[in-house]
């Protein structure tokens, strides 16, 4: 029976005494050495600069950063929505959510009142529900 963990390995190439696996998002030193946010950053520097060795032919002598540029217009040229509103919300930033605020005095009668007369109802008399 394997003891090791199950995780998801990807082809990253790191210095031989200091690997990584990456699982679900989470970076695992694989020796006992921890690993620096710092020194991650770098490795993930290196990697978006290394050159594309995929097999598409027009990402080919570019970046892996500029071939996943590349590849995510291409989705969202094809009408991938999710893959647009990421480039849209890069390049633009998100949009900002409307909030409207208002400022309300009077009772509500008044209101109801106010309705009234803006969709052109007027009462013919004025009916008091306790008067004779």
């Amino acid at each position: 029976m394997d003891d090791k963990p199950n995780v998801e390995k990807f082809d990253i190439e790191c210095p031989e005494n200091d690997p990584v696996v990456f699982s679900g998002g989470n970076v695992i030193p694989v020796n006992a050495k921890q690993v620096t946010a710092q020194t991650l950053l770098t490795r993930i520097k290196q990697i978006f600069n290394a050159p594309y060795k995929g097999t598409n032919k027009a990402r080919q002598g570019l970046s892996m950063s500029d071939a996943a540029i590349l590849a995510l217009s291409e989705a969202a040229a094809e009408g991938d929505q999710p893959a647009f509103e990421k480039l849209t919300n890069r390049i633009m930033g998100k949009p900002l959510q409307q909030v409207a605020n208002l400022n309300v005095s009077g009772t509500l009668e008044d209101f109801l009142t106010a309705l009234a007369h803006e969709d052109g109802y007027v009462p013919k008399q004025e009916i008091d529900p306790l008067g004779d």
